[in-house]
């Protein structure tokens, strides 16, 4: 990681990167980025995201939510990704909310499964949640130039996706 950020681009003021549930529930990865956070230009964010074929159903929230107690205190921004579309789910967000910043709400996940209608039913509801919460929302997986309504739309904090450019 600290390898990577050092060799990105100068100016970035923030920059988050993935932990799945079992990275994010060691106790080693708190000591060792606690290390790295105060050495670097930027401030750093974790999203708590799955590892994909790594179904969360096993994840025992007490240790996912303690874990996110320890970030929260170690002054880390935590970021649930996925929200609503991946393990992330309403009753995992709402035990993790106190320690949490910022939901990711990926387009890319549920395209191919949900109707339109649906998918914008479901950004509405995190948006809303979001800015009930006082949480920043991030609208992921903007593909092509049609979602651009989805921003002006639903006004999210961040944007992400291959028509802004690919990673």
């Amino acid at each position: 990681l600290q390898t990577t950020l050092a060799s990105m681009p100068e100016g970035l003021d923030f920059v988050t990167f993935n932990l799945d549930e079992s990275q994010f529930m060691q106790p080693e990865y708190i000591g060792l980025l606690a290390n790295l956070k105060h050495s670097l230009p930027c401030t750093l964010g974790i999203e708590l995201t799955e590892r994909h074929g790594d179904v969360a159903v096993n994840v025992n929230e007490l240790a996912l939510v303690a874990a996110a107690k320890r970030y929260h205190a170690a002054g880390w921004v935590l970021c649930l990704d996925d929200v609503g579309t991946g393990a992330n789910g309403k009753r995992l967000v709402q035990a993790l909310d106190p320690y949490a910043s910022e939901y990711k709400y990926a387009i890319q996940n549920v395209r191919q499964t949900l109707p339109t209608t649906q998918i914008v039913e479901e950004i509405a509801t995190w948006r809303k949640r979001a800015k009930r919460l006082d949480k920043a929302f991030t609208l992921e997986g903007l593909a092509n130039p049609d979602d651009l309504s989805l921003i002006q739309r639903f006004a999210p904090d961040h944007v992400k996706g291959y028509n802004f450019g690919k990673p």
